[in-house]
C-alpha cells in the first residue's frame, strides 16, 4: 500500500499541549509554523497500523491475525478502499518518469541502462502497491463483506468411546468464511444434537478460525433413549463482522456402555454333583460388539465352579454353575492314631485266626488279613483323612449364595448377581 512519506508533501503535522493548545485551525497553523512537520517511513507506518488498530475494534476481535495476504483479494473486490496511482503521474529521477527511477552507474551492480528502480502502472505495482488507503471505506467495508460463514466440526465422521474411559472425547469446529475475508472470531456453541432440540454441550472461543472442545465421555446421559448414540454438531454465534452460522452437519460419536442380567435370578440344584443353568444377557449401546464381553464369576462356595458358553454378538452366553458331590470319607486320626491302628487291627485278625482249628476258615482269614493289612497301609502312607474336605471331600455345602457375574469389556465392566441355591 501507499502511504505519505515525506515531510516536505502531506507531512504529518505534531499538534501537541505546547505547539497548539487550543487544538484550533490557528494552533495547527502555530505547529506549521515552528516545523512540529514529521515524515518517512517512522510515521507512515504507524499510522497503517493505527487504521488496522481501528479495524480490529470494529471486528470485536481478540486479534485480526496476519492481514496481508487478505489485502489483496478484499481490494479485488473492494476497489473504492485504495486509490491507485496510474503510470505518467509521480516519481523522481531525470525526466520526472512515474516511479521511484533513479540515475546509476553502468556496470554497478543492478544497473544496465544507466537508472534503476520500478515504475508505476494501472493497479497493482511495486512502488505503490494497492495505492492509498481510504480509511474509513477500507474499515467499513472489510466488516460488511465478511458474510456468512460455514462450520465444519472436525471430529471425525464416526468416533467410539467407553463411557468409563478416563480419556476426554475431542470435538473440534473450524469456521470459513462462504465470502469476503477476514478471520472469524467469536464463540462456537457444541450440541448434542439440533441447536433447537437438543442439548448443548460447551461454548467454545474460537481461535484461529477453529474452536476445540475436551468433554469427559462419563458426563454423557448414556440411559437418555438414543442408546449411547450422539449426533455433535456446532454453531457459531457470529462476531468480527460475520454473521451466524447455520448448524453444521452433525458427526456420529458412540458413546459404548453395557448392562448385564441373569436369568432366572435363582439356580437351585438338587442336590451336591448336580449342575444348575441361566442364561445371561447384555443390553449394548454406543457401537459395542457384545462378543468381545468376557464373563467371569465370584461368590461361589466350595467345591463349584461356573462356566460360559461362547458370547454372542448380542451379549448373550448360557451359564453353568456345577457343584461337587461329597466323596469317600475316612476317620479322621492323628498321626499317632493311624500307626496303632495299623498294628491293631492286624492283631485282632490274627487273634480271631488262633481262636479257630477250622482250615477253610484260616484260608479265609489269611485272605482277609492280607487285604486290610493292604488298605491299611495305603491309609497310613497316603496321611490318612484331614477333615471334611479331605479323602474324598465333603463335596458343595448345602446352602444359599449370592453369586457375582462380572462383564469386562475394555476398560468397561458392569455386574448381576444370581442366587445359588444347593439343596
Amino acid at each position: 500500500i501507499a502511504m505519505p512519506a515525506s515531510a516536505d508533501h502531506d507531512g504529518y503535522i505534531f499538534c501537541t499541549a505546547g505547539s497548539c493548545p487550543s487544538g484550533t485551525a490557528a494552533g495547527i497553523a502555530t505547529a506549521v509554523a515552528n516545523n512540529s512537520i514529521v515524515g518517512g517511513t517512522s510515521v507512515s507506518s504507524p499510522v497503517f497500523a493505527g487504521i488496522v488498530a481501528l479495524l480490529n475494534q470494529s471486528q470485536k476481535s481478540s486479534g485480526m491475525g496476519f492481514i496481508n495476504g487478505t489485502l489483496y483479494s478484499f481490494a479485488a473486490s473492494n476497489s473504492s478502499a485504495f486509490h491507485d496511482v496510474p503510470a505518467g503521474t509521480y516519481g523522481t529521477g531525470p525526466g520526472n518518469p512515474s516511479g521511484n527511477v533513479v540515475p546509476c552507474t553502468k556496470g554497478t551492480p543492478n544497473c544496465t541502462t544507466g537508472t534503476m528502480g520500478f515504475k508505476t502502472t494501472t493497479g497493482y505495482d511495486e512502488v505503490t502497491g494497492l495505492g492509498s488507503v481510504d480509511a474509513h471505506v477500507f474499515v467499513s467495508q472489510w466488516a460488511t463483506s465478511s458474510g456468512t460463514p460455514t462450520v465444519t466440526v472436525l471430529t471425525p465422521v464416526s468416533e467410539s468411546v467407553d463411557y468409563q474411559s478416563t480419556t476426554p472425547v475431542a470435538i473440534s469446529a473450524t469456521v470459513t468464511p462462504t465470502s469476503g475475508i477476514g478471520n472469524p472470531t467469536g464463540n462456537v456453541t457444541f450440541y448434542n444434537g439440533t441447536p433447537a432440540t437438543g442439548t448443548a454441550i460447551g461454548t467454545v472461543a474460537l481461535k484461529g478460525g477453529v474452536a476445540s472442545l475436551s468433554y469427559n465421555a462419563s458426563k454423557l446421559a448414556y440411559l437418555n433413549g438414543n442408546k449411547g448414540i450422539y449426533y455433535i454438531t456446532a454453531k457459531y454465534a457470529g462476531g468480527g463482522g460475520f454473521a451466524s452460522s447455520t448448524p453444521a452437519s452433525p458427526v456420529t460419536l458412540y458413546v459404548n456402555y453395557f448392562t448385564v442380567a441373569v436369568t432366572p435370578a435363582t439356580v437351585s440344584v438338587s442336590s451336591p454333583g448336580q449342575t444348575g443353568t441361566a442364561n445371561v444377557s447384555a443390553t449394548l449401546f454406543g457401537n459395542l460388539n457384545g462378543s468381545g464381553i468376557n464373563y467371569t464369576c465370584s461368590g461361589l462356595p466350595a467345591g463349584a465352579a461356573c462356566t460360559f458358553g461362547t458370547v454372542a454378538p448380542s451379549g448373550s452366553a448360557s451359564l453353568s454353575i456345577a457343584t461337587t458331590a461329597a466323596g469317600l470319607h475316612w476317620p479322621s486320626f492323628n498321626h499317632q492314631q493311624r500307626i496303632f491302628y495299623a498294628f491293631l487291627l492286624p492283631g485282632l485278625l490274627g487273634v480271631v485266626s488262633l481262636s479257630t482249628r477250622r482250615r477253610a476258615l484260616r484260608a479265609l482269614q489269611l485272605l482277609m488279613l492280607v487285604t486290610l493289612l493292604t488298605l491299611v497301609g495305603v491309609w497310613v502312607a497316603c496321611g490318612g483323612s484331614s477333615g471334611s474336605g479331605g479323602g474324598g471331600g465333603g463335596g458343595t455345602p448345602a446352602g444359599t449364595y449370592a453369586v457375582t457375574v462380572t462383564g469386562t469389556s475394555g476398560t468397561l465392566t458392569n455386574k448381576a448377581s444370581v442366587t445359588l441355591t444347593v439343596q
